[in-house]
């Protein structure tokens, strides 16, 4: 496998040029940093999600938007 990534670099820098070292790593960098944050956004959201479905409050929150007790008309 190493061999064909080797073999799609070498055509890619005969295509386009070899790329910039310096622009490759801050790349690289920005890269690395901003999959972190989103992997915290996310985990703090699902985090939530959890916290709230077992203190129960999903179930309240849908009671609220769509109760279950009608109230009966009164004639």
């Amino acid at each position: 496998m190493g061999n064909k990534v080797s073999n799609l670099m070498n055509k890619y820098d005969s295509r386009y040029g070899e790329l910039d070292a310096g622009k490759s790593e801050k790349f690289v960098k920005s890269f690395i940093i901003s999959s972190i944050v989103v992997c915290l956004i996310l985990g703090g959201i699902i985090s939530i999600i959890i916290a709230a479905i077992h203190a129960g409050l999903v179930d309240k929150v849908i009671d609220v938007v769509k109760p279950t007790d009608t109230p009966t008309p009164s004639a």
